[in-house]
């Protein structure tokens, strides 16, 4: 991963969680949901962004879910 990458632009973040719960619902497991991006403070630091997204792709690759690849437009880099 990229150093300076943080995590998705929020608009494709939430569209990304939302397709990821919606593959959840028909799941078997009841495991928790990571906290979706848009319970993140505006104000939240860059690690805690990234340690969010980290946290929604490792729930989603344990549960054989996939995240989309990501256009470069669509990527929020630590400035």
């Amino acid at each position: 991963m990229d150093e300076d990458f943080i995590c998705p632009m929020v608009w494709k973040w939430s569209d990304i969680f939302d397709k990821l719960v919606e593959q959840w619902n028909a799941h078997p497991e009841k495991d928790d949901v990571p906290e979706p991006p848009h319970m993140l403070s505006p104000n939240a630091t860059d690690n805690a962004r990234r340690q969010r997204w980290s946290d929604t792709v490792d729930w989603a690759e344990k549960y054989g879910m996939n995240i989309p690849v990501l256009d470069e437009h669509e990527k929020h880099y630590r400035i």
